[in-house]
């Protein structure tokens, strides 16, 4: 399946339109059986398989425009509420989806000022965050802290992450078949494992995950690869969040 969270460019292509891509999320999700609650792709708490996730729009949509890209406290609140549940806290995995970084994790693109708040709850149940806008790849280290565009890095290791409750890290994957963006950070950030941007020459790609690696549902294999089967990152997730046996496969 796939479940997606909506930018500024479905802003102006018909989100909410007949047959847009709001009703063809629902249409996937009823589809592949997954337990979701809440608007579409706006405020969304689903669970498939195991996997937990949070899709929000963060102030992109519905005539917030007063707080566009901000985070508006009907967006956050609506966060606090669904990641503060027993059973999100007893998942193993959890992931929340946004589209735009904050600008200390944000390679290239406009600045669309997403407020810290957002990645501190995920931060506390130790969730992963997927985000896009920029048109690169890049994957940060672990983190524990957001203080407005400033990061901390708690953890070095680039191969074997321990993802727990207190840390998180941030994927972004942007390289869906639009241009490629060229990096107007300096390419040598510290907060940064991995990145890929138009002057790494990589092109269109996306970033894959597969639990459940050898039997142990804590565990996973992520990486990401480009059309042309390069891949440019790899790395093994280990979660220490969560029961076990809350949920199966």
């Amino acid at each position: 399946p796939y479940f997606f969270t909506p930018g500024n460019h479905e802003t102006r292509m018909g989100f909410f339109s007949d047959n847009g891509y709001q009703d063809r999320l629902i249409a996937r999700v009823k589809r592949v059986g997954a337990q979701c609650s809440g608007e579409a792709g706006i405020n969304t708490i689903c669970s498939y398989k195991g996997l937990v996730f949070l899709l929000s729009s963060l102030s992109q949509m519905r005539g917030h425009e007063a707080n566009l890209y901000g985070g508006s406290e009907l967006w956050l609140r609506y966060m606090k509420v669904q990641l503060a549940l027993p059973e999100t806290k007893s998942a193993v995995w959890t992931i929340c989806s946004w589209h735009a970084p904050i600008k200390g994790l944000m390679l290239a693109g406009s600045v669309l000022y997403v407020k810290t708040v957002p990645y501190e709850l995920c931060r506390d149940i130790g969730a992963m965050v997927l985000t896009g806008h920029s048109h690169v790849y890049s994957r940060s280290y672990l983190l524990d802290q957001f203080v407005g565009d400033t990061v901390r890095i708690v953890d070095k290791n680039t191969s074997d992450i321990l993802l727990r409750p207190g840390v998180t890290f941030q994927i972004t994957s942007g390289l869906g078949g639009s241009y490629i963006d060229k990096s107007w950070q300096p390419h040598t950030l510290p907060q940064f494992i991995k990145k890929a941007c138009k002057a790494d020459s990589v092109t269109w790609g996306a970033f894959f995950c597969k639990y459940n690696l050898n039997g142990d549902f804590r565990k996973a294999f992520c990486w990401f690869e480009d059309v042309v089967g390069k891949v440019w990152d790899q790395f093994h997730l280990r979660s220490e969040s969560g029961d076990t046996n809350a949920y199966a496969l």
